[in-house]
């Protein structure tokens, strides 16, 4: 299949548009990180805390 040359998209809205999502996305999560907010946090605090009791049972053995 062979894509017209007139059939070209105009790009620049669509990049603007993108980059706008991306900038309003950024500073939600920086919000959402000044906040404590991320969800990711408590999963990473219980992942280390696992880990670290993992190491004390390892050094105690």
């Amino acid at each position: 299949m062979k894509v017209e040359p007139d059939t070209e998209v105009d790009k620049t809205v669509t990049i603007d548009k993108l980059l706008a999502e991306l900038y309003q996305f950024i500073e939600e999560l920086e919000q959402q990180v000044k906040n404590n907010t991320y969800p990711l946090k408590p999963q990473v605090t219980q992942v280390g805390n696992v880990a670290s009791s993992r190491g004390d049972r390892i050094l105690s053995d």
